[in-house]
């Protein structure tokens, strides 16, 4: 028995086509996850930059690292969230940082309609795995706020290099 190319035209034309099939499930996947991963076609912009636009309902929050948190802080131009539980943020916070737990998000919905709009609202939590900040931001986001960015790396990164403040004085329970 001979082979030929034909004999192997339907197999390879099925598997196209479920490669296809799983690339399309796993970008409908991507895009309806808060924490997807970003995909784009040109380098984002840098965040401390003055030219960032405003973001518009439905798109995802910036990410912000200790240094760009630093710098909006010094020109008093971020206010911090912290979206863990309120037992938590009294274990310990990131300074100044006031306390909306996403897992109670709608108890603390007249702390969030008092927020400024102005300054970058930056929220977090743990870090990875925790994904509440990245849950929280994207509830900010459909409430309206355009200056909303998540510190991904958390708490457990910021207790690296700098202090903690204990206690409950800016926790809004």
């Amino acid at each position: 028995m001979r082979f030929t190319c034909t004999h192997y035209k339907p197999a390879v034309r099925q598997a196209v086509y479920l490669v296809l099939f799983s690339a399309l499930i796993g970008i409908l996947a991507n895009a309806v996850n808060p924490r997807g991963i970003s995909i784009r076609l040109y380098a984002p912009e840098q965040f401390g930059s003055e030219t960032l636009a405003d973001i518009q309902p439905g798109q995802k929050p910036p990410l912000v690292d200790t240094r760009q948190i630093h710098q909006l802080l010094d020109r008093k131009a971020a206010l911090l969230i912290d979206a863990r539980s309120a037992e938590e943020f009294a274990s310990g916070h990131m300074p100044a940082a006031i306390n909306i737990p996403y897992e109670d998000l709608f108890n603390h919905l007249d702390v969030i309609n008092g927020l400024p709009h102005q300054p970058w609202l930056i929220c977090y939590c743990d870090g990875p795995p925790c994904d509440l900040s990245h849950l929280l931001a994207a509830e900010l986001v459909n409430m309206g706020f355009a200056r909303v960015a998540v510190y991904e790396a958390g708490l457990d990164a910021w207790k690296k290099n700098e202090s903690v403040v204990v206690g409950k004085d800016k926790s809004h329970e």
